[in-house]
């Protein structure tokens, strides 16, 4: 179903439905981006890539003055998006979501923050 996927958390389901004889456990995929796109459809894996690489477009559009604040959030936010490369973690599991958007949420508050910063040195 590539406009509307599978349905959440159903991929391995939907593989199985597929490929009933496969010799090897049915597991979501191990890439986060590819395991929403099967899941919620091509809208939701552009809508998911855009939330990945927004912030990343973001820091280099405005080079504003990095706070402390900032760069931890940011080192975060790279830590959770390497690891949504190589592991479902972030996608498949409730901790992974919360790690995720606990971490995209530190960094827009850390954004909102340096923001405010180079606005009033400005």
């Amino acid at each position: 179903h590539p406009l509307l996927g599978v349905g959440l958390g159903t991929l391995p389901l939907a593989l199985q439905a597929a490929r009933p004889q496969f010799p090897i456990d049915y597991q979501p995929a191990s890439v986060v981006l590819l395991d929403a796109t099967a899941e919620t459809g091509v809208a939701g894996g552009l809508l998911y890539l855009a939330l990945l690489v927004a912030p990343w477009v973001a820091v280099l559009r405005r080079r504003m003055a990095w706070t402390a604040e900032l760069a931890v959030a940011s080192a975060v936010l790279a830590a959770v998006t390497v690891v949504g490369l190589f592991d479902d973690y972030t996608w498949a599991f409730q901790a992974g979501r919360i790690w995720a958007w606990l971490a995209l949420g530190l960094w827009a508050g850390a954004w909102r923050a340096a923001d405010r910063v180079s606005r009033a040195g400005a």
